[in-house]
């Protein structure tokens, strides 16, 4: 058994960006984003409704509370270069625009072939989660919590979901259906059509701006 005090050193916070209003019961409450036992979310919204700057918050607030051995970040831009500033830092391996088509291939393919070798060292140790991991493991060996970032879903299906009859958009939902159980989380921000296709059925938590 893990002593409590390593234990609580491993975890990784909920990472705060936004305030969530609560009609019900009239209140407001800090939005987070669980890494650890959370899901994917749906920022759907108008143009300028706030949905790239609620990427860009939570892109900060990961980069501000959490070590980047921790927590590896990602993002694909389909919108109007609004997540490009977010290589900077030191969490980012990645951040790809609609018109870099190779890149944005290379970047999927990455995030696939890495779910796919989690799983794999999950099952030969037995773990039952990333977080089983995380505290069973040794520093070094911790496997960081992967955040992918899509910019305007609208965008990408426009771009991609014909192109090599809509392989890219595959591989995106198969990133969505696969990677909750090795830790990986997605955020993807889009318009109201974000809520009607395809995306619903992989997402469980959606936002309206």
């Amino acid at each position: 058994a893990v002593p409590f005090a390593a234990e609580v050193r491993r975890r990784v916070p909920s990472i705060p960006f936004g305030m969530e209003d609560l009609p019900e019961s009239q209140a407001q409450a800090p939005l987070l984003l669980d890494l650890e036992h959370g899901s994917h979310l749906i920022l759907a919204g108008a143009p300028r409704s706030g949905r790239s700057t609620a990427l860009r918050t939570l892109a900060g607030s990961i980069a501000r509370l959490t070590s980047c051995r921790d927590v590896h970040l990602y993002a694909l831009d389909c919108g109007n270069a609004a997540m490009m500033p977010l290589a900077d830092l030191p969490h980012c391996g990645a951040v790809v625009s609609r018109d870099q088509v190779d890149r944005t291939d290379r970047l999927l393919t990455v995030l696939l072939n890495e779910i796919a070798r989690r799983q794999v060292l999950l099952a030969q140790h037995c773990y039952g989660s990333l977080p089983e991991q995380r505290a069973a493991a040794p520093v070094e060996e911790r496997l960081p919590y992967l955040v992918f970032l899509v910019d305007r879903w609208e965008g990408f299906v426009a771009s991609f979901d014909e192109l090599d009859g809509g392989r890219l958009t595959q591989n995106v939902l198969r990133i969505l259906r696969e990677g909750p159980s090795v830790g990986l989380r997605a955020v993807v921000a889009g318009d109201r059509s974000a809520l009607l296709v395809r995306l619903p059925t992989t997402i469980e938590d959606k936002l309206v701006l």
